[in-house]
């Protein structure tokens, strides 16, 4: 048995966690067409949104708040609720995957950018600027955030109004339409209820 709160840091949860970061950040490269997006999905909100560069240091903070979530469960040494989050994760990562391939979007909205520093941040997070639905920044904050809230953690109602923050900087520094911030939202809360749902199911018949 392992000591502490290393408990939560089993053979299987150290398997998805290595799953979940090669589906974040290779797998959409493999499935992703190489032609240009087809869809524009803009609509008259998309382009009253003002530009707001340095809005990219809360967009980018979804990495801090997927960090924080981590570390919360594996100090509190439950290797089941982990494993639930963690197979949550490359479930809505797997079903955005195949959207973007999917359904192939591409942004129109992005504006020329200067050279400070922000800028460059946020150029560094454009990239090519198409598969725009859903957000990954977005679903993965609100992954987050609902898992705090279906755990009932301290701190739940900040970690909410941070996934809130990052939805709302996602659009002012035009990373994304509305509806691709709009969609992220009941996407991943679809994706933890049906892992949740049927894991402790399992655990309930077992």
């Amino acid at each position: 048995m392992r000591p502490g709160r290393l408990r939560a840091v089993t053979s299987l949860n150290v398997v998805l966690a290595v799953l979940a970061l090669l589906q974040a950040r290779f797998f959409t490269i493999f499935l992703r067409s190489s032609g240009p997006g087809r869809h524009v999905e803009a609509i008259s909100w998309d382009y009253d949104i003002p530009f707001v560069p340095w809005m990219i240091l809360a967009y980018m903070s979804v990495y801090v708040l997927l960090a924080l979530t981590v570390v919360v469960l594996v100090w509190r040494g439950e290797p089941w609720r982990l494993t639930v989050f963690l197979l949550a994760f490359v479930l809505l990562w797997g079903v955005a995957d195949f959207v973007w391939s999917a359904y192939q979007t591409v942004d129109v909205l992005r504006p020329h950018l200067g050279d400070s520093f922000v800028d460059r941040l946020v150029d560094l997070n454009y990239g090519p600027g198409r598969d725009t639905l859903p957000s990954g920044h977005n679903m993965t904050a609100w992954l987050c955030a609902f898992f705090f809230v279906l755990e009932r953690l301290p701190r739940r109602g900040l970690v909410v109004v941070w996934a809130a923050l990052i939805s709302a900087s996602t659009l002012l520094v035009r990373q994304h339409y509305i509806v691709d911030v709009v969609v992220s939202v009941p996407l991943a809360f679809v994706c933890l209820f049906v892992v949740d749902r049927a894991l402790t199911r399992q655990l309930q018949m077992s």
